[in-house]
């Protein structure tokens, strides 16, 4: 699973919605394992941060 957040607008209540979206998946059994910031280059648009997320096993 990925969750994707744009660095552009306000940031306060995107990284607060973020944090409640990646908290949520954790209590689901799902845990980070990767995460990528885009270069502005990369995408049309201010810099986005990529969260790769895998089911924990037992």
């Amino acid at each position: 699973m990925v969750l994707i957040l744009s660095l552009g607008g306000n940031l306060r209540k995107k990284e607060t919605e973020f944090n409640e979206r990646v908290a949520e998946k954790e209590k689901e059994g799902w845990e980070v394992v990767d995460m990528q910031i885009t270069r502005p280059s990369f995408v049309q648009g201010p810099p986005v941060i990529i969260l790769r997320l895998v089911r924990k096993s037992n």
